[in-house]
């Protein structure tokens, strides 16, 4: 019938002719069948950490289920020691500039330097080559001093490792812009994935595991030419406005409003 509500579900019953039961019972049959389906409302911390060890493993089946690290680095190398090929890991550019914000804020004190050294790396976030980055990323250190220079190279150290420096539009062409690649596809999971009711820890973990994933993952098989989404294609917008392309210095020399270290 598609209703979760007993109060929904008793007026179906009662417009389809179907023989009458009461709230209680209706209560009473759906625990039973919940019971049946999924175990025990509860899950205990034990029984969790066994339902993610015995998904530890890739799968031969590209729909299957299987558990991961959020944001570790172990997810990278695992899918390069598997799949035996380097991939490239976009990083969301908010939570990037978000983690800046919260670095710069404790070393910057005026709030108009923030300012401009908050300017300063969204312009460098648009780079739309690994070249272009790099002398940008090189004439924005060089340019800065003081406080805003401690604040970049602080922030520098940790999102220009290999595994983080996918932050900037020119890392990866053609795929959504400044997001990664679960958070590009937020807006179709809500509008396909949004229960609007709560649901006991078992019960999610089995609906999202059959449901959700398994659909998911069958309209992105590369290998289905018929049901395939092409996601990149679908979401890349081209951002409004881009870094010049150039490897040459002096082509940025007027465009990052921080004063020349002297």
């Amino acid at each position: 019938m598609g209703f979760t509500k007993n109060k929904n579900i008793l007026k179906e019953i009662e417009r389809q002719n179907l023989p009458k039961i009461t709230k209680s019972q209706l209560t009473n049959t759906k625990a039973y069948w919940k019971r049946k389906l999924f175990g025990p409302a509860q899950a205990d911390l034990k029984e969790l950490v066994n339902w993610c060890n015995e998904r530890k493993e890739i799968p031969e089946d590209m729909d299957q289920v299987f558990v991961g690290a959020d944001a570790a680095k172990q997810i990278t190398i695992g899918f390069e020691l598997h799949f035996n090929y380097k991939p490239m890991r976009i990083i969301c550019w908010a939570h990037a500039y978000r983690k800046f914000k919260n670095k710069y804020s404790k070393i910057i004190k005026d709030l108009k330097t923030r300012q401009v050294v908050q300017n300063a790396l969204k312009k460098l976030q648009l780079a739309h080559s690994l070249d272009n980055f790099i002398v940008a990323k090189d004439l924005l250190i060089k340019q800065s001093c003081g406080e805003s220079k401690t604040a970049i190279k602080e922030f520098f150290k940790f999102w220009l490792d290999e595994h983080n420096l996918g932050w900037f539009e020119g890392f990866a062409p053609g795929f959504p812009s400044t997001n990664n690649a679960l958070e590009s596809t937020n807006r179709y999971i809500k509008d396909d994935g949004t229960l609007r009711i709560r649901l006991a820890i078992r019960q999610f973990v089995s609906l999202m595991e059959n449901g959700f994933i398994r659909d998911w993952s069958r309209e992105r098989n590369p290998i289905d030419n018929v049901n395939t989404i092409d996601t990149a294609e679908c979401l890349y917008k081209q951002p409004g406005e881009q870094i010049s392309d150039s490897s040459d210095e002096d082509t940025y020399e007027d465009y990052f409003d921080i004063p020349v270290n002297q």
